[in-house]
């Protein structure tokens, strides 16, 4: 009995993890443009310096790169 209920609890973990990962059926992950990239990379370098207006600016731009790919 106690191994059954191990088996089952493994069971439903494994079936968590997969849909955690994936996306559902039939979509795709999306992979960031150059764009997106680069504008990620410029934030941490915001956050560093500490610039708000600036750091508002980058992420509106990632919003409105991320806008284009949908």
């Amino acid at each position: 009995m106690k191994t059954l209920i191990t088996l089952f609890l493994c069971a439903c973990t494994i079936q968590c993890y997969k849909t955690q990962t994936t996306d559902g059926p039939g979509r795709v992950y999306v992979e960031p443009t150059a764009e997106i990239k680069k504008l990620e990379m410029q934030e941490s370098d915001l956050k560093m310096s500490g610039d708000l207006n600036a750091l508002r600016t980058n992420r509106l731009g990632q919003i409105a790169a991320w806008q284009k790919i949908d």
